[in-house]
């Protein structure tokens, strides 16, 4: 886990909403919307939901590939396991981590979510 949360950058709800321009008064109800539509998820540590900044683009609005591999997942994976997912080499990606290459080839990264998704392990 350690290692998941160290390699990458990981906003808490009133960050993201301060970075994404949201205006609500409840700092979590812009990222949380988001995450009940699938274009970003979180995970919980220590009570909070964090956010992965490399599911955003430069100006903190969710890349659409990213609902695109959530919605592919339907709620299958939890936050962590999502997170453990992108940032894993995997061998559909020539090794790399989804995380790392999301601006990439979309068809490849979709492919490679399918196959997790369906149990196809990779190496």
């Amino acid at each position: 886990m350690e290692y998941i949360q160290a390699d990458a950058e990981w906003l808490d709800a009133s960050s993201l909403s301060e970075y994404a321009g949201f205006e609500n008064k409840n700092r979590s109800a812009g990222p949380n919307t988001w995450k009940r539509r699938n274009k970003i998820f979180a995970i919980s540590h220590k009570g909070k939901n964090l956010y992965p900044r490399y599911c955003l683009d430069e100006a903190y609005q969710p890349l659409g590939v990213v609902k695109e591999i959530l919605d592919i997942f339907d709620n299958s994976k939890s936050g962590w396991s999502l997170a453990f997912w992108f940032g894993t080499g995997n061998s559909w990606l020539g090794g790399a981590k989804p995380k790392d290459v999301l601006t990439g080839d979309k068809a490849q990264l979709l492919r490679a979510a399918q196959a997790a998704k369906d149990g196809i392990l990779h190496g």
